[in-house]
């Protein structure tokens, strides 16, 4: 947790058995992990004990360094104590611009540039797959978002023309 925000998901693995071994998979499985119990999985509560074993360091964005008002300073701190301990810290995030238009953001609501080495948006590289594929795109969400296409060697179509289709929102 980092100030009351959780970001664990668990998936749970799904088996299909014929008819009538269900039983005997169920006994057989429970057999086998009682010989290779494991520990569970170590909560880590402080960044710090993270230092031995990350050489980088991947954070999301929103939810963990900000709220999209305020900063989070516990996050920042710990991601700037990374920093000086050598680790890299690259910033990933679903935002649909590209990673200037976060930086922008971080500017103005106070996210010290220090404690990050680099961010990769989800914009940064819908770029880059809009630069390696068809040139005639259907854009397909609100207007702010048209950033993402500029500067690029793409022509926007009517959905008859196009060979693709950029949605980042309807």
């Amino acid at each position: 947790d980092i100030e009351g925000h959780s970001g664990w998901m668990f998936l749970r693995p799904v088996a299909i058995f014929p008819a009538g071994t269900c039983n005997q998979w169920q006994a057989g499985r429970h057999r086998w992990a009682e010989r290779n119990r494991s520990p569970m999985a170590r909560r880590i509560t402080d960044l710090d004990q993270l230092t031995g074993s990350a050489d980088i360091l991947l954070c999301d964005v929103w939810g963990v360094i900000h709220n999209g008002v305020n900063p989070f300073q516990l996050s920042v701190e710990a991601l700037k104590a990374a920093r000086q301990r050598g680790q890299t810290v690259i910033l990933i995030t679903n935002s649909p611009r590209p990673a200037g238009g976060v930086i922008r953001q971080f500017e103005t609501i106070g996210v010290d540039p220090d404690s990050w080495d680099d961010i990769v948006t989800s914009g940064d590289v819908t770029r880059q797959l809009v630069t390696e594929g068809p040139k005639q795109i259907y854009f397909l969400g609100p207007e702010r978002d048209i950033a993402l296409v500029e500067g690029l060697d793409v022509e926007l179509v009517s959905p008859d023309a196009a060979r693709a289709v950029l949605c980042t929102g309807l």
